[in-house]
């Protein structure tokens, strides 16, 4: 019985000791060499026994580089980031650019919502007992200023984007539309803040190949699975595209 106690302990320690070297893993045990990865795991010695386990896969990492020649962005272009591309709010990100010149850019991320969902109609007390209207997250820059995206090319001061698309305009004509009771789902979507780019910092990061453009639509608007288009843009673009869609955001959990 001690015997099998003792074997007990012995196991859960070594299974302890997996555990912690395993939270000790550090970037400098991965390395890249051509086409080839290697992941290295090196355990603590135990008891003056040391296990070492290195396991060596092989992938064409070609196969997740953009295809598209294209590296001048548009106002109104749809970025796709890459599956490696880490950036907090734009991880896995669909952004649409408002804005891009020699200063600057800035655009609205499309697939992103609020951990704690808001309402337009909890902010402007007119549209209270109006349709719900969801407030989206469109990124991390003013999150105190709403815009808002929309099919309305008759709507006042509505600043033309890109096949069908519009931001912003005559907010009081919005206000009558929401409360005249008509559809605001798949002709409006409302964002709370923005994602910014410094002079020549979305152009360096396209060169880096985190970026993939592609032209907008206004069929965006109207589906309503928007936390997915990040996975279903990649996949409707076919090929190697559709292989990033079905990348894991995190691979050492598979």
């Amino acid at each position: 019985e001690f015997c099998k106690c003792l074997d007990v302990f012995f196991l859960n320690f070594f299974l302890l000791v997996l555990i912690v070297n395993h939270l000790h893993f550090k970037e400098n045990n991965f390395s890249k060499k051509g086409e080839e990865m290697f992941f290295k795991f090196d355990f603590i010695p135990y008891i003056g026994i040391t296990i070492k386990k290195e396991k060596k896969l092989t992938m064409d990492m070609r196969v997740f580089q953009i295809e598209s020649g294209r590296v001048l962005p548009m106002k109104g272009d749809i970025l796709i980031s890459s599956p490696f591309f880490r950036g907090h709010d734009l991880t896995r990100s669909v952004v649409l650019l408002l804005e891009h010149n020699e200063e600057g850019s800035m655009g609205i991320i499309l697939n992103k919502e609020f951990r704690n969902h808001i309402l337009l109609n909890e902010l402007l007390p007119p549209l209270e007992f109006a349709q719900r209207v969801p407030i989206y997250k469109g990124g991390p820059v003013s999150r105190e200023t709403i815009f808002f995206l929309h099919t309305l090319e008759d709507l006042k001061g509505a600043i033309p984007l890109a096949n069908g698309l519009y931001v912003n305009g005559n907010f009081g004509e919005v206000q009558k539309y929401i409360l005249d009771g008509k559809p605001v789902e798949g002709v409006f979507r409302f964002f709370s803040g923005y994602v910014g780019w410094e002079k020549g910092q979305l152009i360096k990061e396209i060169e880096e190949k985190s970026w993939l453009i592609v032209d907008s639509n206004k069929e965006m608007l109207q589906d309503l699975n928007f936390c997915d288009l990040w996975h279903t843009m990649l996949a409707k673009l076919g090929g190697r595209y559709a292989i990033w869609a079905r990348y894991p955001q995190y691979p050492m959990l598979n």
